[in-house]
């Protein structure tokens, strides 16, 4: 890989990691003068918008998964959003961060696949952080 190209992937990975972070404050600060099932139906209806046209000539094909799927993000986006509201946008971050960190554990009780040396240490220092 190029210079010029990792520096263009170093900047859209920090882009990501900005609108992400920005989106507790935000999303805490929404939840100040609406409800939290408000926010969320506001927040499902314009992905929905957003993302009908690629859905042309797949809606039924992809309807019976896109329900389950959608139901399981619903569930998780409600107790993540009802948690928000309880607490300050930098915790629910840090919080639903640790998500991330833990995940190559859970897979490790599920999958019975240990995480490599590097894991541990990855999530070490992440935890540090």
């Amino acid at each position: 890989m190029t210079l010029s190209k990792m520096r263009v992937s170093e900047l859209m990975l920090l882009s990501v990691a900005i609108v992400w972070g920005t989106s507790y404050g935000v999303a805490k600060g929404a939840l100040a003068f609406y409800p939290v099932i408000g926010f969320l139906s506001v927040r499902f209806i314009m992905t929905f918008v957003l993302l009908l046209p690629t859905l042309r000539g797949h809606l039924r094909s992809a309807l019976p998964s896109g329900l389950i799927l959608g139901t399981l993000l619903l569930g998780i986006f409600l107790c993540e959003t009802f948690g928000m509201a309880q607490t300050s946008a930098s915790n629910a971050a840090f919080l639903i961060s640790l998500c991330v960190v833990f995940t190559p554990f859970v897979e490790w009780l599920i999958f019975r696949q240990r995480p490599s040396v590097e894991m541990f240490v990855i999530t070490g220092v992440s935890l540090l952080g």
